[in-house]
């Protein structure tokens, strides 16, 4: 039986009977459960070399260019409710670090808040975009490898941002090791990701909408797995909360998403873009809904079973 990546533990279990396959590579990948801390792992880990290539030959950026006005709006909506963050723990603009930065949407929020910013990702389409677009400074490349080689010339950054990001990595922990090098004493890093305690993955599991491939979501986090690795960085954790997101709630996947899919595909036998719009016009229908405390009254979930884990943490 494989250890738990995340505590070592060896109470592992199979959490699906799904098997999904790599598009070039002829090796199985499974998702499995620890009892100890709750993470849900890929067996086996894939190589670097492995991700490398499909993030650059094989992954769907064409589902964030398609959505792309509605991903500025959540980066901005990301941003503003950092704000809070920075009053509550007197955060000042300075430089800041997002990692996975796809196609520097967040990242260009930041800059208009006058922050010196850098973003670092896969070299692909998305950080061609976030270039040459949108003018950022973006460093291709995976974290640790950047930080190994010196190839991020000595910088530190006062905040670091994961967004989605951490679930992609084969080594977590070394990943927020590399973090805390690159932050300055007393720096902040905000990691979000999806929440393996989530109402929406406890009902649908595969089938819900952020358990994709195993080798593309390698770990899905509790929050004591997250903490867990976090101290082991040498990260001290300020606090947790939980949110559900327009992309990611339950009364959209849990209870409607079946139905509204059914329709839009006999909708895009006359008409694609109108079946795409009348799924997403619903998605954000049944998120304004479900999650108007959020977005309007700026809360969070207080049950811990939101879609989204978020954690924010300083050096140490």
């Amino acid at each position: 039986m494989p250890q738990c990546p995340i505590c070592s533990s060896s109470d592992t279990s199979s959490w699906s009977d799904w098997c999904w396959q790599m598009p070039f590579a002829k090796r199985d990948f499974h998702y499995r459960n620890c009892s100890d801390c709750g993470t849900v792992f890929c067996d086996p880990l894939p190589t670097e070399q492995e991700l490398k290539s499909y993030y650059r030959d094989f992954y769907n950026y064409d589902w964030f260019k398609k959505r792309l006005p509605l991903k500025k709006i959540q980066a901005m909506h990301r941003w503003q409710r950092m704000q809070k963050l920075f009053v509550q723990y007197s955060v000042t603009p300075g430089n800041l670090l997002d990692t996975g930065c796809g196609h520097g949407l967040f990242l260009s929020r930041a800059k208009r808040g006058r922050w010196m910013t850098t973003g670092i990702d896969y070299p692909s389409s998305a950080t061609r975009y976030a270039s040459e677009k949108q003018g950022l400074k973006i460093v291709e490349g995976d974290l640790r490898s950047l930080v190994a080689e010196g190839r991020l010339n000595n910088e530190v950054f006062d905040f670091a941002t994961a967004w989605h990001f951490l679930e992609h990595d084969t080594l977590p922990l070394s990943c927020l090791e590399s973090f805390r090098q690159v932050l300055v004493p007393g720096g902040k890093i905000l990691i979000a990701v999806p929440n393996a305690d989530s109402s929406g993955m406890t009902l649908k599991k595969e089938f819900w909408v952020w358990c994709q491939e195993p080798y593309v979501h390698i770990f899905h986090f509790t929050e004591k797995s997250l903490s867990l690795i976090a101290g082991k960085a040498g990260l001290k954790v300020l606090s947790t909360w939980t949110r559900d997101t327009w992309d990611a709630h339950p009364l959209f996947d849990v209870y409607a998403s079946m139905r509204v899919r059914r329709l839009s595909n006999k909708l895009g036998r006359f008409s694609s873009p109108a079946a795409f719009w009348f799924e997403e016009s619903v998605r954000l229908a049944c998120y304004a809904a479900s999650c108007h405390q959020h977005w309007l009254c700026e809360r969070e979930r207080a049950d811990h079973r939101g879609s989204e884990l978020l954690m924010l943490a300083e050096r140490a």
